[in-house]
């Protein structure tokens, strides 16, 4: 029962959130949201030039392969440093699957709970599989924190030696850990 209403639940908001997109006027939001005209829509992707569009959308499919395949390297990395190893052909599996569902659902609860559940389904360890998604939405955080540090607005600030200093030390330290992080994980295999 409570499955059923989880998913009529989940039905409910992917709903409303096109209604939102497409038809604001309903909730009474006119002009919060722009509504989007669907026929204008269909004017617009008609109008495309076929012979600029296909490139920009190879490479765009190509950006984005890229990145699913290094998001799942990272995944089966961080496996194998709590001592679960997966074939690949079910890490790819696992982590398509995972998207699909995160489609319909906020975040990437979908994405991030399925390959959770998952891996604590086939080889029967809860905590490990948990503790490698926290580790890896932790590191995450601090990747972009680093990103926003690196690439703070305004070039003067930038080119600020204290700042270059600051950046400098960032990345060693980043580099340093890594380095002891591969050395010990090499000394405990």
């Amino acid at each position: 029962m409570k499955s059923i209403i989880w998913h009529i639940l989940r039905i409910c908001v992917t709903i409303l959130l096109f209604v939102l997109l497409f038809r604001p006027d309903l909730l009474g939001i006119r002009h919060v949201f722009f509504p989007v005209d669907l026929r204008e829509l269909w004017q617009e992707i008609k109008g495309l030039s076929t012979s600029r569009l296909i490139p920009w959308m190879i490479l765009a499919l190509l950006i984005k392969a890229v990145g699913m395949g290094l998001t799942i390297l990272r995944w089966h990395l961080l496996l194998m440093g709590q001592g679960i190893r997966l074939p690949n052909k079910h890490l790819i599996s696992a982590f398509l699957e995972g998207r699909f569902i995160g489609t319909f659902m906020p975040s990437t609860v979908g994405l991030d709970g399925y390959r959770a559940w998952y891996v604590a389904h086939v080889m029967a360890k809860t905590l490990e599989s948990i503790t490698v998604i926290l580790v890896e939405k932790v590191t995450g955080f601090f990747a972009l924190s680093i990103l926003v540090l690196v690439t703070f607005p305004g070039d003067h600030q930038l080119s600020h030696p204290l700042v270059a200093r600051r950046n400098a030390e960032i990345g060693g330290t980043i580099c340093t850990r890594w380095r002891e992080n591969q050395s010990n994980y090499q000394e405990s295999c």
